[in-house]
């Protein structure tokens, strides 16, 4: 990571999504799995190409970077962060689907809706059943790797966003 503000802008990154990464696991859990550990993190920066929440289009506020988390207990998530909020699409990364050497298909499961300032005062973040998928190319292949996930849910519609990192490899956030 660049630069000394580079540093702290992770790590406030990485706190606003506990909460979101705690309920990733409890999904999992609920699905007959037992741990909740995060196993690996993620941060990519880039550009984030196109946000839907519910059917409502918030890409101007998404930011540009996308977080990665996969769990102990086989799940995973590609959380999209925009103003305080962030959108978790979540997965059995077992499930995934090759497309290709360097493309993937992560069938989608539960979406995560958390406010920051909901999760400042103990809210968890809001689990909702889904059905779609992320799509993804290999982020280390020194070049821009798109990611692209469409969800439905019953009640709120559509989820889905877009992402295209920057080309540098995504970098770890310590979970410890």
């Amino acid at each position: 990571m660049r630069g000394s503000r580079t540093a702290p802008r992770a790590a406030r990154t990485a706190g606003l999504l506990a909460s979101s990464l705690v309920v990733l696991g409890v999904a999992g859990e609920a699905k007959g799995t037992a741990s909740l550990a995060i196993e690996r993190m993620l941060y990519a920066a880039g550009r984030c190409d196109h946000l839907i929440v519910a059917g409502q289009d918030r890409t101007a506020a998404c930011r540009p970077r996308i977080l990665n988390a996969t769990f102990k207990n086989g799940h995973l998530g590609f959380t999209f962060l925009f103003g305080v909020r962030s959108l978790t699409f979540d997965g059995y990364g077992p499930d995934q689907v090759k497309l290709a050497p360097n493309n993937v298909r992560q069938p989608i499961t539960t979406v995560l809706y958390l406010d920051g300032h909901d999760a400042l005062r103990g809210a968890p973040a809001t689990a909702m059943p889904a059905n779609g998928s992320c799509a993804y190319a290999n982020p280390f292949l020194g070049k821009p790797a798109r990611i692209v996930c469409t969800t439905t849910t019953r009640g709120l519609g559509v989820f889905a966003g877009s992402f295209t990192t920057d080309g540098a490899a995504p970098r770890e956030i310590p979970t410890r």
